[in-house]
């Protein structure tokens, strides 16, 4: 007879990819439409999950809020802060 052991896993240990945006979500969070966002997508940072013909376009959280941070425009000051984000 054959045993087996279960180990626990803490939820805490798995991977996950909350962070992983949709388009509709990735928009609302940029404060733009999805349309808008499908025609400049390849200016942001972004991730195509292969998917048949069609790739699936995601993005990282964190990628597009430093994105927003690389590409602030202060308006008063007249100048742009942009760094370069690796």
């Amino acid at each position: 007879m054959m045993s087996f052991e279960a180990t626990l896993v803490e939820p805490d240990s798995i991977p996950t990819f909350d962070s992983l945006l949709n388009i509709q979500q990735a928009a609302t969070l940029l404060a733009v439409s999805v349309k808008w966002l499908y025609r400049n997508y390849r200016n942001l940072p972004h991730v195509l999950i292969p998917a048949g013909r069609k790739p699936r376009i995601r993005f990282r959280r964190d990628d597009l809020h430093g994105w927003i941070a690389a590409h602030s425009f202060d308006w008063r000051r007249n100048e742009t802060k942009r760094r370069r984000v690796n």
